[in-house]
């Protein structure tokens, strides 16, 4: 990916008057439908199209294409999803609910621990009813599920490689404590 990537030290070539600050010292900025960013090999990545269509079916689509970028000194995000759920009825009455979209998250660079990887709460995107987030606050304190083992993930994801996720799925971006400027390209 990086080859597809104009850089400028350590940070993306895009318009930064269009940054929006999603925290504090966290940027996202929508990425140009236009090259480089629309390579096939980035956009239209024959592997990860079909796992994605093996979730959600044959028809695809594209909602958000932008970069986020945490800079040096960025604190933990606070936990969340990042869209709301789309059905309100908990699924114990219908069983667990395939998911209705999915995150990708390609690093323009290795990350590392203490660049702030985003970190995932396993099993929150299944809406487990009434007092879930609470048995999750427990999970997320002792770091461990109700099974015993870890309740949460944190992958280094190297260059160019990708990270997909159940857009339910609670998760969070951890501290950058490195001098460096993390980006992601977020779709």
């Amino acid at each position: 990916a990086e080859d597809i990537m104009r850089r400028r030290n350590g940070s993306l070539a895009l318009d930064a008057a269009s940054a929006v600050e999603r925290w504090e010292k966290r940027y996202e900025v929508k990425v140009p439908l236009s090259p480089p960013y629309t390579d096939p090999g980035l956009a239209a990545n024959t592997v990860l199209l079909q796992l994605v269509r093996m979730f959600l079916g044959p028809r695809v689509e594209v909602d958000t294409f932008s970069a986020v970028t945490a800079l040096p000194g960025a604190p933990d995000q606070p936990w969340h999803m990042d869209v709301d759920l789309l059905y309100k009825e908990p699924e114990a009455k219908f069983g667990h609910l395939p998911p209705t979209g999915l995150v990708a998250v390609v690093p323009l660079l290795n990350v590392s621990e203490d660049m702030g990887p985003t970190e995932f709460l396993l099993g929150s995107h299944v809406d487990v009813g009434e007092g879930g987030w609470e048995r999750f606050r427990e999970q997320i304190e002792s770091g461990k599920s109700q099974g015993g083992e870890s309740a949460l993930a944190r992958p280094l994801p190297g260059l160019g490689s990708v990270v997909l996720f159940d857009l339910r799925t609670f998760h969070r971006g951890r501290a950058n404590r490195s001098p460096l400027t993390r980006s992601i390209l977020y779709t």
